[in-house]
């Protein structure tokens, strides 16, 4: 199947799927008061052919396959009015011809559910993200080589007021993000915030 992806002119690729395994087993271990654990863990295996890794002109392309293992960990707790939320995955990428780019990354996130007296509730989080940047997969801009995307971010959000009342909403966002190429780096690094407010 053809790829959706912005292409260069002159330049055509084709990503297929060949094989995925994901085998997943959520803790069954239950506490004593016969409530099922907070924590769950899984682990997957994707197995894709890429016939233009770096979204060359034809005639330039070059072909691998690429291995993706995952370890995955979740976490679902509650405690007391609050809740906490987390997730944990971490990778290994390894290409069978193009060995130098073999590496690995992790998407790990943690979000706080929390409410207190008065109606007042809100979330708190934070994630965090080292994965392999891929040109025709995050924007138009071609590389050659491994380049490694490291993101930052955090969030917070408060709200004040029940059901059919009045409101006050207010939130903030928060994010840094860099590679692991220093060129690269200097042309597409960027930190932004944002914060909004609002009644309802």
């Amino acid at each position: 199947m053809s790829s959706a992806f912005p292409r260069r002119p002159g330049c055509t690729w084709r990503t297929w799927a060949i094989a995925g395994a994901t085998a997943s087993c959520a803790m069954a271990v239950q506490a004593q008061t016969g409530e099922p654990s907070p924590y769950g863990i899984g682990v997957s295996e994707t197995l894709t052919h890429e016939s233009n890794l770096d979204r060359d002109v034809s005639g330039a392309e070059k072909a691998d396959w690429v291995s993706v293992t995952a370890l995955n960990f979740s976490l679902d707790q509650p405690i007391g009015r609050q809740r906490l939320h987390g997730n944990a995955a971490l990778q290994l990428n390894r290409y069978r011809d193009h060995d130098e780019r073999n590496g690995g990354g992790h998407d790990v996130s943690l979000q706080l559910d929390w409410e207190t007296i008065e109606n007042l509730s809100g979330l708190l989080g934070v994630q965090s993200v080292d994965r392999q940047y891929r040109y025709g997969l995050d924007s138009a801009q071609p590389f050659d080589g491994k380049n490694d995307e490291r993101s930052q971010s955090a969030f917070a959000r408060a709200k004040w007021g029940g059901m059919g009342e009045w409101s006050l909403m207010a939130g903030a966002n928060v994010l840094d993000r860099s590679y692991s190429v220093a060129a690269f780096d200097e042309a597409n690094k960027f930190r932004q915030w944002s914060a909004d407010a609002g009644a309802g």
